[in-house]
């Protein structure tokens, strides 16, 4: 297992993330919105740090048990959006690898508050593909898949403080 980002390292860039978006977004009234699953920790550290706001959770996932996304997404969502959104919103996920994720996320909320403002924010953002999220913890070339801090290896090692690189050999069965 190849570290890539150990935990030192993702707490210092989260917290610069937090100094920036602090001063570059506008967080009056924000709706957070966590993409599960594996946004939950970054979420976690992220939002503890920016002013309250009301807090949602989607279930989305393009990947389905494979390390490569087949570009559908499967989105799950438990509230009446109508009645929860502001007009601030911000997104935050484990990782931008397609886009496909936020983008299809992004499109759902605008059908519902077509005048938002909606900010992605993710961990870390695979500068391959031809979007990008507007933030990122970190930002990578690389092709590699990764797993640890909300992303997974198949279902595992999402709890894991640091985020490595999954050998073909460290792939978990489905």
């Amino acid at each position: 297992m190849e570290v890539i980002y150990n935990e030192a390292r993702i707490r210092t860039a989260v917290e610069f993330l937090i100094y920036k978006i602090r001063n570059e977004v506008d967080l009056s009234n924000p709706t957070y919105i966590c993409v599960l699953d594996g946004g939950v920790p970054f979420f976690k550290d992220m939002t503890r740090y920016l002013p309250s706001g009301n807090c949602l959770y989607i279930k989305a996932s393009s990947y389905k048990g494979n390390i490569k996304s087949d570009g559908g997404v499967d989105i799950s969502v438990p509230y009446d959006l109508d009645k929860e959104l502001s007009d601030n919103i911000l997104i935050f996920d484990d990782i931008w690898d397609t886009g496909c994720t936020c983008i299809n996320i992004i499109d759902m909320l605008l059908r519902i508050r077509p005048e938002a403002k909606i900010t992605t924010i993710v961990a870390l953002h695979r500068d391959i593909s031809i979007s990008s999220s507007k933030y990122a913890a970190f930002t990578t070339k690389s092709r590699d898949f990764f797993a640890g801090y909300g992303m997974d290896n198949n279902g595992r090692d999402r709890n894991l403080p640091y985020i490595y690189a999954v050998k073909e050999d460290e792939v978990f069965p489905s």
